[in-house]
């Protein structure tokens, strides 16, 4: 194996950090227009969409605010995972490219897995700039088949047969 997608889910708590983020959302710009958090689809990249049609002109502003309360929350609810960490840099020495997935703004999917620990091993982060973030990693990686591994187990799976101790 020379490439791996990597879900962001797979490396941490992707969908709960996500569902806090966008309560506070909710709080943070209830002032200007209400945003009905529990009516959001549990999809995030669908919740993405949904909210971008809820700021309008907006959008900006809204992505701000996930960032910074990627960069205000991210150290309190999200810890590294040494186990892992260790075989996603082992992984990476043994040449696998890591490249991760994420339907998260790429500002607040490198705030999350920077303080995951995880950032600095992959090659990239495809987020929601890159549109289909799946078809962008696989891209990068120049393989249209190339795994996406999107639980945690799976990917240590992998990445211990990838690059034995």
């Amino acid at each position: 194996m020379t490439g791996l997608v990597v879900s962001d889910v797979a490396l941490g708590p992707a969908d709960a950090a996500f569902h806090h983020a966008v309560v506070y959302l909710g709080r943070r710009m209830a002032a200007i227009r209400p945003l009905d958090v529990a009516a959001l689809p549990p999809d995030r990249a669908a919740a993405i969409a949904a909210i971008d049609a809820w700021a309008g002109d907006a959008a900006t502003n809204w992505r701000n605010e996930l960032v910074r309360w990627y960069e205000a929350h991210s150290p309190v609810l999200l810890t590294p995972d040494p186990e892992l960490n260790g075989l996603l840099r082992r992984a990476g020495r043994a040449g696998v490219r890591l490249v991760v997935a994420s339907p998260l703004p790429r500002a607040a999917a490198e705030l999350y897995l920077s303080h995951l620990g995880a950032l600095r091993p992959v090659e990239a982060v495809c987020a929601e700039e890159d549109g289909d973030a799946l078809a962008a990693a696989r891209s990068l990686l120049g393989d249209p088949r190339a795994p996406l591994v999107a639980s945690r187990e799976d990917l240590a799976a992998v990445l211990a047969a990838a690059a034995p101790a």
